[in-house]
């Protein structure tokens, strides 16, 4: 696996796309920011903790939102290029076992993506000086982007050991993330919208604990909705670490906060996939080569 590792995450470091992505995605981020800061300053006298926070929230998302794009994209492409260059069978009589292979695939893309979450910790560490913001803060905004790219690139990885082409993984994986991370908000708020017009049924479903915990599961596949929520809570100034207080309207109680589902959940999931991704590489070289 160690050189497998080597070699892929060597191939996404050599040339110019790696500093070319990194220096795309700061100069992206540090313009959103100037802008943020300048728009505050314009409007006259601004709290220090409403800057720090809107910095941080801009960070936030702008890792979240390409780490979306990039997790599973690369991770299906690092797997689905051995099979389009047609040497996925030469790597399969080689010493190395099926989950190595999966491991040393889905470790290195993961690793380069990492480094683009860590290249906007400056950014976050200075919302951190401004105010607004705790050094919690940071790291669970970090889980958040770490559990991301672990999650959305195992699904690549799967995906990629299923499909025929790496073109073909890269656009699948892509939109059952993109699914999982906007199409799941989307759909909760528009399911929400249809049933706040009657108040009684609204009420009825809200108060009902099952059906309202198994959709903050559901929503906690979704980044977005676990930084969301943990957002909202920083700016109530009713965060807390592990739980989540939710308000009248959603039936009330305390449920483990979003960003922890996820965790819980993605660490039962990844080692899951990496098994029937392992299982099913072996079946498809199998059937590809008349086996």
């Amino acid at each position: 696996m160690k050189a497998i590792l080597q070699k892929e995450f060597r191939s996404y470091l050599r040339g110019n796309r790696a500093f070319t992505m990194l220096s795309i995605y700061l100069f992206i981020l540090s313009g959103l920011c100037v802008l943020i800061y300048a728009g505050f300053n314009d409007g006259g006298f601004s709290d220090r903790s409403d800057i720090g926070l809107a910095l941080y929230v801009t960070s936030a998302v702008v890792a979240i939102f390409q780490l979306t794009f990039f997790a599973p994209s690369l991770n299906a492409s690092s797997l689905g290029s051995e099979r389009d260059r047609q040497t996925i069978d030469v790597l399969m009589v080689t010493p190395v076992r099926r989950y190595q292979i999966i491991l040393g695939k889905l470790i290195a893309p993961c690793l380069f993506l990492f480094l683009l979450s860590l290249a906007s910790l400056p950014i976050g560490a200075m919302a951190l000086l401004i105010g607004g913001i705790e050094i919690r803060d940071l790291l669970i905004a970090l889980t958040i982007q770490v559990v991301t790219v672990l999650g959305y690139g195992t699904v690549g990885i799967w995906g990629a050991s299923w499909a025929k082409t790496s073109r073909g993984a890269m656009l699948a994986t892509l939109g059952l993330a993109l699914i999982m991370a906007v199409g799941l908000p989307l759909l909760a708020l528009l399911v929400v919208g249809i049933l706040s017009n009657d108040e009684a049924l609204f009420k009825s479903i809200m108060n009902n604990g099952f059906i309202r915990n198994l959709g903050v599961v559901i929503l906690s596949f979704s980044p977005f909705f676990s930084l969301v929520m943990w957002i909202q809570s920083i700016s109530e100034g009713q965060a807390t670490t592990w739980t989540l207080d939710l308000q009248g309207a959603l039936g009330g109680g305390v449920i483990l906060q979003p960003w922890l589902i996820s965790l819980l959940l993605w660490l039962v999931l990844i080692p899951l996939l990496i098994w029937r991704s392992s299982k099913q590489l072996q079946k498809s070289v199998a059937r590809s080569s008349g086996g």
